[in-house]
């Protein structure tokens, strides 16, 4: 009997013994388990950190570009740019002492800014002629040799557009249109597009016909097959929109998909920007004298430093006007956590309020 009771107990013993060793096993898995658990989360956390903190470094410098383009009063490039480096420094060094609190390290330091200039015509009631210098001149340049303008926008009163109310009348027709009708001409080196805008008086709307580099308006068969193929602005409103980048036209700003080339072909390539006849002589018209073709405004941003000979000074009410802007910047940003970078990039922001 005393060997059935050693037995018995030796039993016991070692079933709590294999009980102790499967709960140790048990707690050292879900340690483990824990443990990695915990890392994964902390490792997916940081890189959606530092994305976030992209975010940040873009929109809050884009707000310092606007900030300091605003606030300019001068046509100095050097005075725009110090205060927007200003502003940078004061907010590089908020964002590295906020992470320096919570164990991360934050470094954004600028790389570079590229000059642009804001063109704007704010007379509502003045034509479309040029200013400075070459104040008067019906046919001239905006911009040379810019890669993009954006925004590009005029607002035209509807009744200064030459209005090709009977027309047909006329000999050519279409000749008087091109010839009149007030345009703005796209320079490219691999060809030229050409935006005229008219109306028609007794209908009371607004056209914009685009004609394509290598195109003429002579070679349409009529002036019913150029009305046909322009977008059409309805007849309300005192004046029309013209936006080239988004592209819209009209009181509505409805779409207008011939304007898309300037988005498509344009953009990234050298290129001049003209205004033509703003105004014309009235003779074959069957009146005298010379008469606006457009009056109305115009705000241009450009990437470049434009000529400012047919311009006035950014301290004066006179249009038009041109004034030195920060067109773009880029930063170098870093973001670092336990000695890990999770991000080192160059972030571009760019001017994106017009005031």
């Amino acid at each position: 009997m005393a060997d059935v009771g050693q037995r018995g107990q030796l039993i016991l013993v070692t079933g709590l013994l294999i009980a102790v060793i499967l709960i140790g096993l048990a707690l050292v898995v879900n340690g483990a388990i824990y443990t990695e658990n915990l890392s994964t989360r902390e490792s997916s956390d940081e890189p959606r950190e530092a994305l976030e903190q992209r975010h940040v470094t873009e929109g809050d410098v884009q707000s310092l570009i606007d900030t300091a383009n605003r606030n300019a009063t001068t046509d100095d490039y050097g005075v725009v740019r110090d205060a927007f480096v200003d502003g940078l420094t004061l907010w590089a060094d908020s964002q590295r002492a906020e992470k320096l609190r919570t164990g991360r390290l934050v470094s954004t330091e600028l790389n570079s800014t590229t000059e642009g200039t804001q063109i704007r015509q704010t007379n509502a009631s003045r034509n479309l002629t040029a200013g400075g210098s070459l104040a008067g001149d019906a046919n001239w340049t905006l911009v040379e040799d810019t890669t993009e303008a954006g925004p590009f926008v005029l607002d035209i009163d509807r009744a200064s557009l030459l209005n090709i109310t009977d027309f047909d009348t006329l000999s050519d027709p279409l000749a008087a249109v091109s010839d009149n009708a007030f345009h703005v001409s796209v320079e490219t080196p691999s060809g030229t597009w050409e935006v005229y805008m008219f109306r028609d008086g007794t209908a009371g709307e607004v056209y914009l016909y685009v004609v394509d580099p290598g195109d003429d308006i002579g070679a349409l068969s009529n002036l019913s097959a150029l009305v046909s193929d322009s977008c059409v602005a309805g007849a309300t409103g005192s004046s029309a929109t013209i936006d080239f980048r988004e592209p819209r036209f009209g009181t509505d700003a409805t779409n207008c998909p011939e304007l898309g080339f300037y988005n498509t072909s344009v953009v990234g390539t050298d290129h001049h920007i003209h205004y033509r006849n703003a105004r014309t002589s009235a003779t074959g018209l069957g009146l005298l004298g010379e008469t606006d073709r457009a009056r109305g405004t115009y705000e241009l941003v450009v990437d470049t430093r434009a000529d400012r000979t047919p311009y006035y000074g950014p301290g004066t009410a006179t249009n038009p006007r041109a004034r030195s802007i920060i067109h773009a910047v880029t930063v170098d940003a870093e973001f670092r956590s336990d000695g890990v970078v999770h991000g080192s990039d160059e972030i571009e922001a760019e001017w994106s309020v017009v005031k």
